[in-house]
């Protein structure tokens, strides 16, 4: 099979409109592959990263919308093979690169006991006086008067901050200091809130953002943790800034990720348009769309290309992975599934290519690891065990 079969036919399945004997064609070369190392040919296939990112987009654009979201969650055992393919290749052309996993043995010991829900839309506002609404159990309409703003849920459970028009007048605001409010998410939990200028946010799980309710005059500044996206509303006589940790963003109008976990080794923000500039201490970075700026904890800020359908597949329902080692990845869906990890063996030089929807229960992602490497899970009540080959 060349690369230009491969291609259609992974693509047919995905969209549902291969025929039988497409499917056991697929099938055939699925298992070929499996058992051997030298069925992918470089000269008859092409770059394995090019034909990836090729399947990668092309799926990605059949399972954008809410209304495909459904259907991938059914996804039936074929076209779900296709996306195991592509975590397996990711993880042999990475250990054909270093070394050779022999075949995974048996682990009797080590079971999936019970399912993990993925997580929800699930968030608490903590208001100017310390007072805490949970806002996944909040009802639609007002929840609050907030400095000069108004505090509403809409019916789609975003949360919308609206300068009021009486209290906004000048005679009102004299002498008033600004009002802050906070939304936070737990493990398990994501959000979306539309800011006073109208910037909309979207939290990822164990995420925060410090805000006021009422911008000042002459800037717009917000605080953040964990990992957050911004559509920054365009206003240039107001510069938008973002503090994460001893970093600063500044911006006008534009849209970015920032992902600040402590549990990281540095903090990582993304264009995906418009341009920023990212300060630390006396270090200015001015970076493009495509392009990501890592400070990391003890070193220079670095500028490098950045995978943006990677970097923000979280705020599109997927976990995404590129050649990503198995802490990342377990990193990732601990924050979604409120789990606990613990390790048994070595996890050094285990890596995965591929993506899995946020929307399945953790034994389905799980299960898709297990297929494409050497590692097996276990879980126990909200305790995950990763056991590698010694």
């Amino acid at each position: 099979m060349n690369k230009k079969s491969f291609r259609e036919l992974a693509e047919k399945i995905t969209a549902g409109v291969a025929t039988d004997t497409e499917i056991a064609l697929f099938n055939e070369w699925y298992e070929s592959f499996q058992g051997n190392e030298k069925v992918w040919s470089v000269e008859e296939m092409g770059d394995s990263q090019e034909v990836e990112a090729e399947l990668l987009r092309s799926i990605n654009q059949r399972i954008g919308g809410d209304a495909h979201r459904s259907s991938w969650v059914e996804m039936n055992r074929v076209a779900a093979a296709v996306i195991v393919l592509l975590t397996a290749l990711g993880g042999y052309f990475w250990y054909s690169s270093g070394q050779t996993i022999s075949e995974s043995e048996v682990m009797s010991d080590l079971e999936i006991r019970n399912d993990v829900e993925p997580g929800k839309e699930k968030a608490i506002l903590t208001l100017g006086d310390g007072t805490e609404i949970m806002l996944d159990e909040a009802k639609q309409g007002l929840l609050a008067y907030e400095g000069n703003a108004s505090v509403k849920k809409s019916e789609k459970g975003l949360i919308v901050y609206r300068p009021d028009t009486q209290l906004s007048q000048p005679s009102a605001q004299e002498d008033k200091p600004l009002v802050y409010n906070a939304i936070s998410t737990p493990r398990g939990g994501k959000y979306k809130v539309m800011l006073p200028d109208e910037t909309e946010v979207w939290l990822n799980a164990m995420s925060s953002i410090r805000f006021p309710t009422q911008f000042a005059e002459d800037v717009r500044e917000v605080e953040i943790t964990g990992e957050v996206y911004f559509d920054v509303a365009s206003d240039a006589s107001k510069p938008f800034l973002v503090r994460s940790a001893d970093q600063i963003v500044k911006v006008l109008g534009t849209q970015f990720n920032i992902k600040a976990y402590s549990d990281e080794e540095s903090i990582q923000t993304t264009l995906v348009e418009g341009a920023v500039l990212v300060e630390v201490a006396d270090e200015h970075v001015r970076i493009k769309p495509g392009e990501q700026v890592v400070n990391p904890a003890s070193s220079p800020l670095q500028v490098v290309p950045a995978d943006v359908e990677q970097v923000i597949a979280w705020k599109n329902g997927l976990f995404q992975f590129w050649d990503t080692n198995l802490k990342d990845v377990m990193r990732q869906l601990a924050r979604w599934y409120d789990v606990e990890v613990t390790y048994l063996g070595e996890q050094n030089e285990i890596a995965f290519t591929g993506f899995i929807s946020r929307d399945v229960t953790i034994s389905n992602v799980l299960q898709m690891l297990e297929e494409a490497s050497s590692v097996k899970f276990g879980v126990e009540g909200k305790q995950v065990i990763v056991k590698t080959e010694m």
